[in-house]
Order: structure tokens, then C-alpha cells, then sequence
């Protein structure tokens, strides 16, 4: 008979949304999935083009158009795994604030204002990118602003914040 493997931390930490953590467990589990979401979003922006490249004036065959297709093929890759990486980790942060946030007495769900926060603001980035409407150009700075508030009341609600559960 196989003997049955007690969870990893990791499994409990980022897989799950049951169980509780600490103020000094969630500070140690919470920086690295946030850490490597900023990373990967750095490195998206760095690769971003800085305006759209116009094909209509030139020929297909002409090089600088073959180097344009291509960076858009490879563009087009690395924002697909990033966005679904960005998903991932904002999944772990999730299971992580969840079990804080159950720790402090306070609904589990609220785990998922800052990071759905944070994908709205980057959501309107994105659309008034793409939507040429001068009037909604400031848009994005009010969703940045609420998604740093989330943030700050999240890091200080779970950080700061004493247990009020029964472990």
C-alpha cells in the first residue's frame, strides 16, 4: 500500500484556497508570484512597439517589411505567454491573500480586489491605446489610481493586520 504524501507548502501556498497563514507567513509567500508578474509585465512593455508600424506603404518583399511581420509574429507569442503567466501568478497571489484575508476574519474573496484590479488598469491601458478617442486619454490614470489603492489596502490589511482566527 502507498503511503499517502502529506501537500507541499508550495501546493498549499499557490494551489489552494483552503487553510490560514500568518501576517509573517503571507509577507514571505505574497513578494515572489508578485515580483515575477512585474518582471514579465516589464519586459512585455520593453518589447511593446511604441506605435503601430504601417505596412501600407511598402512592398511585401522589401526587408524592412519582413522584419516588421516577423516582429509582430514573435510580438504577438511572447504577449500571449505573458498575459497567460500574468494570469498564473495573479492565481497564486489570489490563494495566498485568500488564506490571509480567512485568517483575518474577513471574506476570502476579497483576495481578488487588488489583482483584478490591477487587470483593469492594465485593460484600459491597452483599449485607450487602441481607441484613437482623445477624450477618454486620461481614463487609465483613474483605474491606476483604484488599483493602487487596492494594493495599499490589501498589504496593509494582510500585513499589518492581527489574526483573528483560531488556527
Amino acid at each position: 500500500m502507498a503511503e499517502e504524501r502529506p501537500p507541499s507548502r508550495f501546493a498549499f501556498l499557490y494551489r489552494q484556497g483552503d487553510g490560514v497563514i500568518g501576517a509573517r507567513q503571507w509577507a514571505k509567500a505574497a513578494w515572489p508570484p508578485a515580483a515575477m508578474a512585474l518582471v514579465v509585465v516589464a519586459l512585455w512593455a520593453l518589447a511593446s512597439p511604441p506605435a503601430p508600424i504601417p505596412l501600407s506603404e511598402r512592398q511585401l518583399a522589401e526587408p524592412g517589411a519582413v522584419l516588421a511581420l516577423a516582429y509582430f509574429i514573435a510580438y504577438s507569442f511572447a504577449a500571449v505567454v505573458s498575459v497567460f503567466i500574468a494570469l498564473l501568478l495573479a492565481v497564486a497571489e489570489y490563494f495566498v491573500c485568500a488564506k490571509r484575508f480567512r485568517d483575518r476574519g474577513l471574506p476570502a474573496a476579497l483576495a481578488g480586489v487588488a489583482p483584478f484590479s490591477i487587470l483593469l488598469a492594465g485593460a484600459a491601458h491597452w483599449y485607450v491605446l487602441r481607441a484613437g478617442d482623445p477624450a477618454i486619454g486620461r481614463l487609465p490614470y483613474l483605474f491606476d489610481a483604484l488599483a493602487i489603492a487596492a494594493c495599499g489596502w490589501t498589504v496593509f490589511e494582510l500585513g499589518f493586520g492581527d489574526s483573528r482566527s483560531t488556527h
